[in-house]
């Protein structure tokens, strides 16, 4: 068994979502940042001012003009001490946040249904963060999930006569075929996670060394008869900024994997090698995920480019919300479908048509690297 210890570099905006957001009384926006009221605190505050009567009474009354009326007195009556936390907000998105939180000089003018609509739209997507401490933390899961993607792509590639077989099953059965591929197995079985390869591989959460958070307007880029756009409504949200760096460990038991899988005519230990995962990792991210994906068909669009690799044990690699499905697929067309979420058609093949962006960056990427 051996362990490594590994540095995550993030080069543009990272995104692990939790399913989590923060809703407008949640927070307030003052001198361009982001303040996560702490409750306790605002309501002393309320009290030492003589306002809790008057809160109490706006949220008794429970209409819209109220939930507005009390978004006024969260904002003026807050103090930045009177927070748990608070974050930068971008330049390209502080205008819009602002406005929709505060834009409501005649209640009255506005229809009830729009003010419902701007107030949904106010809510703040939260990434994954150490509850204590509140700051960023990149799940193993996210880091692992990207390795395991990256292995199969690698597996595949050497063996068409697998790709052949999988193309020809109904989508909801290729995942499958898939996990034989992983297995190294020659024929479909049950899925069995006694005998999944990536259980010998440990990958620890990585803990911020140096990192911050911002609040960004991520956006979607579609393609469609080669011109690029802008499209669908923006998504503001919680970021791990631009070099922030992590780091975490990765443990490897070849010496388990080979007891277990050592009767597989095609299994290799090398397969678990940290040179060899750092080879596929990137093979995938950097060869297919960047050069034949994202270059090729929104490099006119974002302002990112993908550096050479420093040395043989650092790899590019695409983790998080929104990094897209050529991060998260095979990538290989013949077997990889997109999800058609909500549509009346069919799942769509690959290439994808959208790329979600934040400051024209596309999402997710960042560098890894083993530093023991």
């Amino acid at each position: 068994m051996k362990s490594y210890k590994l540095r995550l570099t993030v080069e543009t905006p990272v995104h692990i979502g939790t399913g989590e957001s923060y809703y407008d009384l949640e927070y307030t926006v003052k001198g361009g940042r982001f303040y996560i009221i702490d409750k306790d605190k605002f309501f002393n505050r309320l009290e030492k001012l003589g306002k809790i009567d008057l809160f109490t009474k706006l949220a008794a009354k429970g209409d819209i003009s109220s939930i507005i009326a009390i978004r006024k007195l969260v904002h003026d009556s807050f103090k930045k001490e009177d927070s748990l936390s608070n974050f930068e907000i971008d330049k390209s998105a502080l205008p819009e946040i602002e406005k929709k939180m505060f834009n409501f000089t005649n209640i009255e003018r506005h229809k009830s249904g729009e003010i419902r609509k701007i107030l949904n739209q106010m809510k703040i997507s939260k990434t994954y963060k150490n509850p204590l401490s509140l700051e960023p933390v990149i799940p193993g899961s996210s880091i692992k999930g990207a390795i395991r993607t990256a292995i199969i792509r690698w597996l595949l590639s050497k063996d068409e006569k697998t790709i052949e077989s999988i193309a020809k099953k109904p989508v909801e059965k290729r995942n499958i075929g898939l996990i034989s591929v992983l297995r190294k197995f020659q024929k479909d079985i049950t899925p069995d996670t006694v005998k999944d390869l990536l259980r010998f591989i440990k990958v620890s959460d990585f803990s911020p060394v140096n990192s911050t958070i911002k609040i960004g307007k991520a956006k979607m880029v579609h393609r469609k008869n080669r011109k690029k756009r802008e499209t669908g409504l923006p998504a503001y949200l919680e970021y791990v900024s631009e070099k922030s760096i992590f780091e975490g460990t990765i443990t490897i038991d070849c010496e388990m994997a080979e007891s277990i899988f050592g009767k597989e005519k095609n299994f290799k230990q090398e397969l678990l090698s940290i040179q060899n995962i750092m080879k596929v990792l990137r093979i995938r991210y950097g060869t297919h995920t960047y050069y034949y994906g994202e270059k090729k068909y929104f490099g006119n669009f974002i302002n990112w480019k993908l550096r050479p690799k420093k040395h043989d044990m650092e790899a590019p690699i695409k983790i998080g919300f929104h990094s897209g499905s050529l991060a998260v697929t095979t990538g290989i067309p013949e077997i990889t479908r997109i999800p058609n979420k909500g549509g009346k058609s069919k799942d769509k093949p690959l290439p994808p048509l959208t790329l979600w962006t934040i400051n024209k960056k596309p999402m997710g990427w960042c560098y890894l690297e083993v530093v023991e």
